[in-house]
């Protein structure tokens, strides 16, 4: 996921970040995956991570909806690429209202 780009660390990831607890020397493959999902949760939440996954919609219904969807997403849907809050495009104005 790092090579591709499809991981982003908002921070150097140190091993001191990682906090996987585990009393056993090795560890069930069963065990191995909810741990994992925990780590990368709490990393998310902790503000230390992103994950980047492509996700298509199709959406139907009033075509003025539908232009205001098309540029809401263009503008990235109000945030930059670490979460902060951006302004949005004059023609979605009345949504702040």
């Amino acid at each position: 996921m790092v090579t591709e780009g499809l991981l982003l660390s908002f921070d150097e990831l140190k091993v001191d970040d990682l906090t996987c607890e585990t009393e056993e020397e090795a560890m069930h493959p069963e065990e191995f995956k909810p741990m994992v999902a925990k780590e990368i949760k709490r990393l998310m939440a902790a503000g230390k991570i992103d994950i980047k996954i492509d996700i298509y919609a199709t959406f139907k219904g009033d075509r003025r909806a539908l232009k205001d969807i098309e540029t809401l997403a263009r503008a990235s849907y109000g945030e930059d690429s670490a979460g902060n809050n951006i302004d949005l495009p004059a023609e979605l104005e009345y949504l702040r209202k």
